[in-house]
Order: C-alpha cells, then sequence, then structure tokens
C-alpha cells in the first residue's frame, strides 16, 4: 500500500529544495569572496596605468566626460567601461585593491547571473526544478572558481571584461524572461524583446566590443534549448530572428571579415598575418579548456603570455589536428543541437564567445580573460553531465564533484595568494617566462618600487643578453642609469645609435626613446650625451619596419620635441608638436602646442589650428564627444587669455 502524505508536501518539499540550493549557492559565493580575498593586494599591471591615468585629471564633469569619452582600448573607446571607475578615481593609482574589490563584486554577480542563467536551460531540459537547482550552483561555482579567470578580476582594467560580461547575462536573462510571456501577448513580448536586445547589446558592446556577440547567443539559446514560440507563426519568428538576431551576427561576421587580408605594416608589427593567427588560436583554444578545468601548475596561468608562437602552417601536425577536431565538434554539435542541448550549447557557446578575439583580430595571441564569457558553456555542459552521472550513481558523483569544486577553489586561492605579494608574484611569473618582455618590465617595475636599482638593471642585462627586445631593454637601461646613476658612464649609446636604425619591429620601442630624451634633457647624465639621444631618435626614425607605424612616430616627434625645448628651439617645438598631432589626436600635444602660441601671440593661428582638428573629426560618436570637448576647452582658454572670440564651427 503506497505511503500518504500530508496535503503540500510536494510543495513543501521543492520550497526545502530551494532553500536548500539558495544556501549552496550563498555558500559558494563566499567560498569564492574568500580564495579571491588575498588578490587584493595585487599590483597595477602593464595595460593599467596607460588606460586608467587619466583618472587624475577629473576635476569636473567635463574633465569626466572627457577621461569616459578618451579610451583607447577599443575601437569605441568602452565608455561605459570608464565611466565606473569616476566613483574609485581618488585611489588612483596608490589604491589599486579599491578597484579590485570592486572588480571581485562584478564577478560574484555575474555568477548569480550565471547560475540563474544554468537554472533556465537545465530546467528547460526537462530536469525537474531540484535537480536543475543544483545543477545551475554547480554550474555557477565551477565556473567563478575557475583560476584562469583570476585574471579577469585581479587586472584593474579587466573589469572591462566582465562587466561587459555583466550586460551580456542581463541581455539573455532578459530575453528568456520576456520570452515566457510570449504565449499570452506575443507581439508585446516581440517588441519587448526586440529592445531588450538592442539595449544590451549597446551596453555590453560601450563596456568591450565583444558584447556584440549577445544576439549570437540568444540565437544559440534559440537553436538548442528552445523551441519556436506556438503563438506566433513560423514566417513571422523567422523574419524576427533573421532581423534581431542573424543580422547583427552576420554583420560582426562582416566587420572580422574585412580585417583580412592583414597590411604589411600590420603584419610587420604583429609578426603573423590573419590566416596564422586564425589557425593558430586553434590550438589556443583546446590549450584554454585545458588549463581551465584541469589547474596542474597555476605558473602556467597569468597575463604573461606574449611569447607565444604562431603557427606559420595549417600542415603542422598539431595545428591540423586541433582544426579538424574542431571542425568535428562543431558538426556534431549543431547536428545533434536538438538531442543533445546542453553539451551542444556548451560547446557553440565556446566557439562563438571566442570569435571576436580568437579569430582574425589583430590582437596579441593568447589571452586568459578572453575566457571570461566563453567559458560558461563548458562549465554548463559540465554540470549536465554531472547531473546525468548523478541520476545513476549520486553518492560516487557527489564525492567526486565536491573533489573537483575544492581542487578549483585550493587552485584559485593559490593563485590570488601569488598576487597578494606583488614582487614575489613579478620574480615568479619572470621565472616561468623569462623571454616574456612584460614579465620583465613587470618585474623590474616592482624592483624599482623598492628602490632596488642594481637588481633590475641586472634583470635588463640578463635579458638583452637573452635577445628580449634587446633594443627596448637597453633603451631602458640608459633611463635607468641617467635617472638613478647620472654620474655613471655607459657605452650602450653607441650601440643603439647605429642598431636602432635596423632594429626588429617593437611597437613599445617609440616610447622607451621618448622616455630616455625627456629624462636626458631634465638630468646631467654621463651615459648619454644630447648629440646621441638625438642620433638615437633619427635612427628610430629611419628604420623601414616602422614606417608605417603611427604611434611609433608620435613618440619620434615628442622626442624630438623635448629636445628643442633643452636648445630654445621654439619654432621647431611647435612644428613637432604639429607633426605629432598628425599621428594621433592628443590632448596633451593640443594644449602644449596652443600655449607655445600664445606666448608667441599667435592666438588666431591656434584658432585656426583648433577648427582645422575639429574638421577631421572621426564619425565614431565617442571620439567625435571627446575631441569637441578637448578642442572647446583650448579654444575657450585662447579667449580667456588673449580677449580673441575663439569659436569651433560645426
Amino acid at each position: 500500500m503506497p505511503r500518504l502524505r500530508p496535503p503540500g508536501y510536494n510543495t513543501l518539499f521543492a520550497f526545502k529544495h530551494q532553500a536548500a540550493s539558495s544556501l549552496l549557492l550563498l555558500l559558494v559565493l563566499l567560498v569564492v569572496w574568500y580564495c579571491l580575498q588575498p588578490g587584493l593586494d595585487a599590483a597595477l599591471h602593464y595595460d593599467d596605468t596607460p588606460n586608467l591615468s587619466g583618472l587624475e585629471k577629473v576635476r569636473d564633469l567635463e574633465s569626466a566626460i572627457r577621461f569616459v569619452t578618451g579610451g583607447t582600448a577599443g575601437p569605441l573607446g568602452r565608455p561605459l567601461s570608464l565611466a565606473t571607475f569616476l566613483p574609485e578615481r581618488h585611489s588612483w593609482p596608490d589604491s589599486p585593491s579599491t578597484f579590485l574589490r570592486t572588480n571581485i563584486l562584478i564577478h560574484l554577480l555575474n555568477g548569480l547571473l550565471v547560475a540563474w542563467l544554468a537554472f533556465r536551460a537545465l530546467h528547460s531540459y526537462a530536469f525537474p526544478k531540484r535537480m536543475a537547482a543544483s545543477g545551475a550552483v554547480l554550474t555557477s561555482g565551477i565556473w567563478m572558481l575557475l583560476p584562469i579567470l583570476a585574471s579577469t578580476s585581479l587586472l584593474v582594467i579587466q573589469r572591462m571584461n566582465s562587466l561587459s560580461a555583466l550586460f551580456v547575462l542581463f541581455g539573455l536573462i532578459s530575453h528568456l524572461l520576456l520570452r515566457s510571456q510570449i504565449e499570452k501577448r506575443p507581439r508585446l513580448a516581440l517588441a519587448a524583446m526586440a529592445v531588450s536586445i538592442g539595449l544590451f547589446t549597446v551596453l555590453a558592446t560601450l563596456s568591450k566590443e565583444n558584447g556584440a556577440l549577445l544576439p549570437t547567443l540568444i540565437l544559440l539559446i534559440e537553436s538548442t534549448l528552445l523551441a519556436r514560440p506556438l503563438s506566433i507563426s513560423r514566417k513571422v519568428w523567422r523574419r524576427w530572428c533573421a532581423v534581431f538576431l542573424w543580422l547583427p551576427t552576420v554583420a560582426v561576421a562582416v566587420n572580422l571579415l574585412s580585417i583580412l587580408p592583414y597590411s604589411q605594416e600590420l603584419i610587420a608589427m604583429r609578426g603573423f598575418g590573419g590566416w596564422e593567427r586564425l589557425i593558430t588560436q586553434t590550438r589556443i583554444l583546446w590549450e584554454y579548456l585545458f588549463h581551465s578545468f584541469i589547474p596542474i601548475d597555476t605558473l602556467d596561468l597569468g597575463p604573461f603570455q606574449d611569447t607565444y608562437e604562431p603557427t606559420r602552417s595549417i600542415f603542422e601536425p598539431l595545428t591540423i589536428l586541433a582544426a579538424a577536431a574542431w571542425i568535428l565538434f562543431i558538426g556534431l554539435a549543431w547536428t545533434f543541437r536538438k538531442k543533445i542541448p546542453a553539451l551542444s550549447l556548451g560547446v557553440l557557446w565556446f566557439v562563438v564567445g571566442h570569435s571576436v578575439e580568437s579569430s582574425v583580430a589583430p590582437l596579441d595571441l593568447y589571452f586568459e580573460h578572453r575566457n571570461y564569457l566563453p567559458l560558461i558553456g563548458p562549465c554548463l555542459s559540465l554540470a549536465w553531465i554531472v547531473l546525468k552521472a548523478f541520476e545513476k550513481r549520486p553518492a560516487l558523483t557527489t564525492m567526486a564533484a565536491t573533489a573537483y569544486i575544492i581542487l578549483l577553489a585550493t587552485s584559485l586561492w593559490v593563485v590570488s595568494n601569488l598576487w597578494s605579494e606583488p614582487l614575489r608574484e613579478a620574480q615568479k611569473h619572470y621565472l616561468a617566462n623569462p623571454q616574456s618582455s612584460r614579465a620583465i618590465g613587470h618585474f623590474g617595475g616592482q624592483l624599482l618600487a623598492i628602490n632596488a636599482v642594481e637588481p633590475t638593471l641586472r634583470l635588463l642585462e640578463k635579458a638583452i643578453e637573452n635577445d628580449v627586445a634587446p633594443e627596448r631593454l637597453k633603451t631602458t637601461q640608459l633611463y635607468l642609469t641617467c635617472a638613478y646613476r647620472p654620474d655613471a658612464e655607459s657605452h650602450i649609446s653607441e650601440e643603439l645609435s647605429s642598431s636602432l636604425n635596423t632594429a626588429d619591429f617593437d611597437r613599445n620601442l617609440g616610447h622607451a626613446v621618448y622616455v630616455l630624451a625627456r629624462t636626458r634633457v631634465s638630468t646631467e647624465c654621463k651615459a648619454i650625451n644630447l648629440h646621441d639621444t638625438s642620433k638615437m631618435i633619427d635612427a628610430l626614425a629611419a628604420n623601414s619596419d616602422f614606417s608605417g607605424h603611427a604611434e611609433t612616430h608620435y613618440w619620434i616627434h615628442r622626442a624630438r620635441e623635448r629636445l628643442a625645448s633643452h636648445d630654445g628651439d621654439r619654432a621647431e617645438r611647435k612644428q613637432q608638436l604639429l607633426n605629432a598631432q598628425k599621428q594621433r589626436f592628443d590632448p596633451f600635444t593640443i594644449e602644449l602646442w596652443t600655449r607655445l602660441q600664445l606666448e608667441d601671440g599667435l592666438a588666431q593661428k591656434a584658432c585656426r589650428r583648433l577648427q582645422e582638428l575639429w574638421v577631421e573629426a572621426p564619425l565614431n560618436p565617442t571620439r567625435r564627444i571627446n575631441r569637441w570637448l578637448v578642442l572647446k576647452g583650448q579654444a575657450r582658454h585662447i579667449t580667456q587669455e588673449s580677449g580673441l572670440e575663439c569659436t569651433l564651427h560645426q
């Protein structure tokens, strides 16, 4: 005889299980917070200062807007991400922990959203709510604890990445919520879904450009987990998907294809072409997955992966195997997307999530933080596998899943704890990546922070012996010698005067030469005289490998302006500032050039130049607003200082 259950038993059981899942998720969030806490003591890294140093100049609303619209990290400037740093501007640059705390909180919020999204995905696959809730906690827990994602939270500037993911996740959840109402009010739901996609795609893209993938990710969910709404005719539904999902997807694909082929200047700058980058990524994506889910050695992780060698031929054994495996897995995932949707979604999500930064875009080959959004899919697939295994062997599966979570948490804590000691972290990453110029620069910076000049010089000497960016590091050696040992002599300047003419391309070499010139002008230094400094600048300018690189020539003109300043040649200073402006729109050179013109009584000429710069303004709205504010401020300054009415015409 079946056992009788009191009324409301099922409801009570579901409530208890839901409460248990919520408490378990809360526990996971606390564990993640605890594991990342040591990382609050992490130092600034190489991309932080170039992107955020403008915080020092924020004084009022206008300067805040100038900072927000003046970003150079991506084609759109990522203004929304930059805006989130404004409330913390008083902590820059002395208290990175303030910024990192916000980064970790964003990561935890994303974890909550991932749990919600995973619950909807698993429940739609016919798992009961209690199983789906457990799977959601598992998906979110694994994803938040992955050590490979630590750098996204512990690199200050990578808030751009996690913030973009935040809006993507909000967009996905908004779509699913609105879609659940489609049977009741189909037309209103379709309209609201369209607005939601547009809104969150814009927000995500203004945080970081790969946010433009939101419509494609929604398309994947529609193609795997969901069926066509019965209240919408097939024709109307196809048209809606074509306009709001397929069209943005095609637009992103066309934009990526437009990059090909790389120009000769771009190939010289990056060291690889578009095809070479694409086939290299087939190997890198497998490495990402391996290091994500099997964190054997935490020193394999970190932001100093700039030594990764590109693949030159698709016929290299590992490359052709990696490419064939991806083709096979993508084909199987698409073919069986309705039969095993959770597994198919995991594969397709990972590939699509990497399609902007890990395809043909001319970026560095390897960066861990690119996995932040793409790894949600594989984590969901892993949770699905665990749930299926739990149905057959619950005890064994529970023990295995718990052990794996503990392994991930321990590995994340080890990584975070390493970052908590900046000098030790820099040394460890340098020893793990001795050929990485970024690791060398970061280690040197941490040594200088404790005034360890001699060890820094020895570090550079060893790197030069190993042929790591020799010209740039020799230039840095000279700079440090002038700055900290002005009475010391050196033979390096003679070597550089001849070698810079034929040096291999190094995108940071121009800035290094400028820093040396600026330091030499302001400091009496026996290691290099002004004549040799000028010869070095001329040698770099004559190097054909740098002929098409505007950034290098911008710094060359800045360096020449510093030498002209030492000589008191105002005409040359102004000419070099004008030359620099042709290479890059830069508020500093505009402000300095305008001030020199006002001192020489040439207010009208200065005003005409501002108008010329405004006429040349790009169509990009973010950059256009920034240019308008910069030029308007200088026009106002001309009016105040000279009495000339300087206005800019649209």
